[in-house]
């Protein structure tokens, strides 16, 4: 992921030039109009503090969102529905509590500018409630503090297996990858660090069970195998653990590199590379709600930063009390969902303006 200053002069220089179904007219005037509020909000919501910040970010987005929608979908329908098409739900709490982000939820409303973006990046929407909590723990490239492994599942890092280069380590028709992080409950005690025997791992029916919020592990994606678990070892540098996994495939291009990695990409919802990245590797991110997908992260974050700005907005004791750091557990964890979102904001609007190329 490019930094946020490299992804805006990116923006800015597309201007001149602009990609995908942006030539000229209303479209083209739209697209550098809309570039430009929008850095020129996400600007303004970095530099404010947090009382205030949601507001100017999630109108950032959904001004840079506008030059997607621009650049890529074709007809009369690049031109945003007028309603936000999502509505938060109702707060059973009282107005001098202190506040969590499990206390407030959001969902789907009619069919707005948010279904609108949703079916542009083939990505679910909200037709049922979820939590503020559930949805910072399912964001991709996200620091710890918003993964409450007790709570709610985090996106999970697949790393192609380094027998895809080296054959002879796989048999024809078997793909693996290492998975982290693992829990440490699904680690059986063992006499040694990296254990491969079946007697020191946990049982496939366990790891399919801990897979089941990632829908690209279920059905055809579901391992076949436990193949070995790297315990975190801080000796090492291993912080978490990791276990290796493997998934059996007959088709015959499965014995080359190429069948190998795509195979594994299959596994990923997130390409660690980002939109130009070719490598096996990248993180799968957990389903909210009901949903039978993961949220695309433009989406995700869509239906976060709609739902700070509305408490921000109309319910401004209850965000205070949210940001309490004496007395609220989730006041930094509020704080560093819209720190995050200002490192990503960017790319998110840069890569999806140059899918449309």
């Amino acid at each position: 992921m490019l930094d946020a200053e490299k992804c805006w002069r990116l923006l800015r220089a597309s201007r001149a030039e602009p990609p995908g179904l942006v030539t000229t007219g209303a479209r083209r005037r739209l697209y550098g109009a809309a570039l430009e509020q929008a850095e020129q909000l996400w600007r303004a919501g970095i530099q404010v503090g947090e009382a205030v910040s949601p507001i100017l970010l999630y109108y950032a987005l959904t001004q840079g969102t506008q030059a997607v929608l621009a650049s890529r979908v074709e007809g009369n329908g690049w031109r945003p529905t007028p309603s936000h098409g999502l509505r938060p739900g109702p707060v059973d709490l009282p107005e001098d509590a202190t506040a969590q982000l499990d206390d407030f939820s959001v969902h789907d409303e009619g069919n707005g500018y948010f279904q609108q973006v949703a079916n542009l990046l083939r990505s679910p929407t909200l037709p049922t409630r979820a939590s503020l909590a559930a949805l910072a723990s399912s964001l991709p490239d996200s620091p710890s503090l918003l993964r409450r492994s007790n709570a709610y599942p985090s996106p999970l890092h697949v790393a192609a297996d380094e027998g895809l280069e080296v054959i002879d380590w796989m048999k024809a028709g078997r793909v693996s990858a290492w998975v982290s992080p693992l829990p440490d409950e699904l680690v059986p005690e063992s006499p040694i660090l990296n254990p491969s025997d079946p007697e020191y791992l946990p049982s496939l029916e366990q790891v399919v069970e801990w897979l089941k919020p990632y829908k690209r592990f279920t059905g055809e994606g579901a391992p076949s195998a436990v193949l070995q678990i790297n315990k975190a070892s801080h000796v090492f540098g291993d912080t978490v653990n990791a276990v290796r996994l493997a998934w059996d495939d007959p088709a015959a291009n499965s014995t080359d590199w190429a069948g190998r990695s795509a195979r594994i990409r299959q596994l990923i919802d997130h390409p660690e590379d980002g939109l130009w990245g070719h490598r096996p590797n990248g993180e799968a991110i957990p389903v909210v709600g009901e949903n039978d997908q993961a949220l695309h992260p433009m989406v995700s974050w869509w239906a976060i930063l709609y739902s700070m700005s509305m408490i921000a907005r109309y319910q401004p004791n209850r965000w205070a009390r949210l940001l309490n750091l004496d007395a609220s557990p989730d006041a930094e964890r509020a704080r560093e969902v819209l720190q995050q979102f200002s490192r990503v904001m960017p790319w998110l609007v840069l890569a999806e303006v140059f899918a449309a190329s």
